[in-house]
């Protein structure tokens, strides 16, 4: 069959949403991709035709699914949510998907926080609270996750979530989802939780304002000073895709 390769930077979603009205999306590839590590063309013909959605508590799955020019088939790209609720939506997620997202209306301004709270827009889906960390538009978030929450393959979903607690790695791994990735900064003995080491060293911490959940994506998004740890398209296939062992 027959592909077109887009060659474009910027605004890439858009390009291919106007090409897309001659092609079939599963047939246009993204030219940056053919550099991405481990790239194997049919392992990656195959994940786009998949059509994998990816449900990530923090930007990884939106970034993931840039760099390999998928289709955003998740409504939690670009957004966040927190601990015990992101577990609770994706153990019931179709429930949830099923239901709009409304704007959380915040409070008035709280003293001595300097509107860090106050100001951070955030959508709740039941009992489910996401932040809308990259957007002073609250409104149009909300109906942005309105508009792809229909777009989820509720039959091909992958799980990505930046761990805590121990007690969230415990949670974590008893979600019923077979294509699921953790990062935790302390080892366990969950093949499906990788261990992101160094965040025990302060200067890494003060070089990272103290952000766990950057530092975590970053080591796993642009490896400085190690191989890349995750292949993700094998892990977005439903494969193998820890450590590269050869790299071990």
């Amino acid at each position: 069959s027959d592909y077109v390769i887009l060659a474009v930077g910027a605004g890439w979603q858009e390009a291919m949403q106007s090409v897309s009205r001659y092609v079939s999306v599963s047939r246009i590839i993204r030219s940056k991709v053919f550099f991405t590590p481990f790239f194997d063309l049919s392992e990656y013909l195959r994940l786009k035709e998949s059509r994998c959605s990816i449900l990530s508590n923090f930007c990884l799955g939106g970034i993931i699914s840039d760099q390999l020019g998928l289709e955003f088939l998740s409504p939690t790209v670009n957004m966040v949510c927190l601990g015990e609720d992101f577990i609770r939506f994706v153990n019931r997620f179709e429930e949830y998907l099923a239901t709009d997202m409304v704007e959380y209306q915040n409070e008035a301004y709280i003293p001595h926080t300097r509107g860090t709270e106050t100001f951070t827009g955030k959508g709740m889906v039941g009992d489910v609270t996401w932040y809308f960390r990259h957007s002073y538009h609250p409104a149009a978030d909300v109906k942005k996750w309105n508009e792809r929450r229909g777009r989820v393959n509720p039959d091909n979903i992958a799980v990505m979530m930046v761990l805590f607690t121990r007690e969230e790695v415990e949670l974590f791994e008893k979600i019923p989802v077979k294509k699921k990735l953790g990062l935790f900064f302390e080892p366990t003995e969950y093949e499906d939780i990788l261990y992101i080491p160094g965040w025990d060293d302060m200067r890494i911490r003060f070089e990272h304002e103290f952000r766990w959940a950057g530092y975590a994506q970053k080591y796993v998004l642009y490896p400085v000073g190690h191989i890349l740890p995750v292949n993700w398209m094998k892990f977005l296939n439903g494969e193998e895709y820890l450590r590269v062992k050869e790299f071990a």
